[in-house]
């Protein structure tokens, strides 16, 4: 019989990588390696490098070249702040930390900071046909003459994660240069990198692909274009949950794209500024989805928020937030040129144009389809909510404008026709409402002007209350409209200033209040399960009580006491009960 090692065929059924050997290298050379150099040489894949704390300058310590290995490059510690790569360049002796060639996404440097590298391209990092996996580490104050003050990226696909790019600086993409890359950046903070030309945290060139989820890019500075993302030559970007704040540029302050594709879902552009698309700037793009994102305090000179131009149809913004932008032209968006995406679901408020458009200013055939959007208190001396010039007219449905500062709600001109508003709430704003372009529009095809009755709009609450006309139902015109603006239902205003609000979802409203016969009281609770509503007097007496089921209800009550006689005139109370939520609402009775 024949008998087997049994260890033995274990150890060769385990992984190449499982067999690997930790090598230490020490800064004075006193490792088992007395350079990275020397260690990555005398490596074989599966091997583990650990640098210990301290500073690694020098021959062998810089211009490391790896080529077509799989191999962990990591601090002792974990900690890139105390174990750093110092290639030491400058403009008469080129150094950078690593040259990676034809490396797989098994290779991994972790855990190291890397500073003062200076190059042509990629000042502390050049990758050419390589896909590391760079995790926790900090490229700072490295230089790069033309591409990738950080890091320079040639037909590579990385991934980068929980890294830092600070005060790098480059021609393009001072923190990081790609050309047709696919890079992933999860977790990564690009903070006060300056690009001479474009690009100031981040540079996509030449068909690559960037994805960035949850990321930061705050401060940093470009002459030209895009202070935070700079994208173009049939490029994508595909941003989730991050941040462009406090980026500075001459277009695109925060983002910049042209001949590129954009990807935008829930984040937050704000504080940034350029003379054009202080938050975003879209030029000729391959398609667009901006979805659930917030603009706020963006500056410029045209478009605060967004400037578009030559975009076409197929193409988005949906559900965004544009807050208190600046701009001289089109504080929350500036549309030119054919440009014609769908906005839907989309709030302006507070936004400011010192001539045209303060939410929004559309020209040149840009001729958009707006849908459920609401505007409040947007300022501009023409257009508070919008302006449209040159033979622009924009499709504009079931979307508030209301309560504009200066201007009038829609200011049009050099135009022969009229947009088409329907099923429109226009109110309230200081230049006149269904005035100039849109005059004859009120009380025709759904339009109406009436307070939309928003819940507390002082604070930003632009919900509706129950009672709201612009809800489904309340229509003053009976038009069958559905749902008006951006927000549904959030409150009942009565019970605001009576003191009570439970929580969203619990309502309780009487209409009419005061009344003389009958009022219809509605009630909505957060919990399901048994209910009651009471009557009580001024004096705290309990005239009637209703019980029910369920979280929502209405009923018509009669003023009369639980034995049917009509209630004296006067004020009462009536209180909700719901679980451990209670609540009231005063109303009075008239005779």
């Amino acid at each position: 019989m024949l008998r087997y090692n049994i260890s033995l065929l274990l150890v060769f059924a385990l992984p190449a990588t499982a067999l690997g050997t930790t090598w230490i290298v020490q800064p004075n050379g006193m490792g088992n390696f007395p350079t990275i150099q020397a260690a990555v040489d005398g490596s074989i894949n599966g091997d583990i490098i650990e640098l210990t704390d301290g500073y690694f300058t020098g021959p062998g310590n810089r211009d490391v070249y790896i080529y077509q290995k799989t191999l962990t490059i990591r601090s002792q510690t974990g900690d890139p702040n105390t174990t750093e790569i110092h290639p030491e360049g400058d403009e008469s002796n080129y150094h950078r930390a690593f040259y990676f060639e034809n490396l797989s996404s098994d290779f991994c440097l972790e855990g190291i900071g890397i500073t003062s590298g200076f190059h042509d391209d990629g000042g502390a990092i050049y990758c050419l046909n390589a896909n590391p996996t760079i995790t926790n580490c900090v490229f700072g104050a490295n230089f790069a003459w033309d591409d990738g003050g950080g890091a320079y990226l040639a037909n590579s696909n990385p991934n980068f994660i929980n890294c830092r790019f600070i005060f790098n600086e480059a021609d393009y993409g001072a923190g990081i240069c790609c050309w047709d890359s696919h890079a992933t950046f999860t977790d990564c903070e690009f903070w006060r990198n300056s690009a001479l030309l474009s690009g100031g945290g981040l540079c996509g060139r030449s068909y690559s692909n960037i994805t960035l989820e949850n990321c930061i890019f705050d401060e940093n500075k470009v002459v030209q274009s895009g202070g935070g993302i700079y994208c173009r030559e049939a490029s994508s970007i595909s941003a989730t949950a991050t941040t462009f704040e406090y980026n500075e540029a001459a277009a695109g302050g925060g983002v910049y794209g042209h001949t590129a594709r954009f990807n935008l879902g829930e984040c937050e552009i704000r504080h940034n500024s350029a003379a054009s698309g202080a938050g975003l700037f879209i030029s000729d793009p391959d398609s667009f989805a901006v979805l659930a994102c917030t603009f706020h305090a963006n500056s410029g000179n045209w478009g605060g928020g967004i400037f578009l131009t030559n975009s076409g149809t197929s193409n988005s913004i949906e559900d965004c937030e544009f807050t208190e932008n600046h701009a001289i032209t089109g504080g929350g968006l500036y549309f030119t040129d054919y440009s014609s995406p769908s906005i839907t679901g989309c709030t302006f408020m507070r936004n400011w144009a010192g001539d045209h458009g303060g939410g929004g200013y559309f020209q040149y055939e840009s001729n958009c389809i707006m849908g459920s959007c609401t505007f409040f208190e947007n300022t501009a001396s023409d257009g508070a909510c919008l302006a449209l010039a040159m033979e622009s007219y924009p499709v504009v449905v079931s979307s508030i404008f209301s309560f504009g500062i200066i201007g009038e709600a829609v200011y049009c001109f050099a135009q022969p026709g009229n947009p088409a508003f329907y099923c429109c709430d226009v109110y309230g704003n200081e230049g006149g409402d269904y005035v100039g372009c849109i005059a004859g529009y009120n009380n025709e095809l759904g339009n109406f002007s009436a307070d939309p009755q928003f819940c507390d709009a002082p604070i930003d609450d632009l919900t509706l209350s129950i009672d709201s006309p612009c809800l489904p139902g309340n229509h003053p015109n009976g038009s069958n409209c559905g749902r008006i603006g951006a927000h549904d239902l959030g409150c009942d205003p009565a019970a605001i200033n009576s003191g009570f609000v439970a929580g969203k979802g619990f309502i309780l409203s009487a209409q009419p209040n005061p009344f003389s016969s009958t009022t219809h009281l509605t009630w909505a609770t957060p919990e399901s399960g048994a209910a009651r509503l009471s009557i009580f007097d001024i004096a705290g007496r309990r005239i009637n009580q209703f019980e029910f089921l369920g979280s929502i209800g209405t009923m018509i009550w009669d003023g009369t006491d639980s034995r049917g006689a009509p209630a004296a005139p006067g004020t009462y109370l009536l209180q909700l009960e719901a679980g451990t939520t209670r609540g009231t609402k005063r109303i009075t009775v008239l005779r």
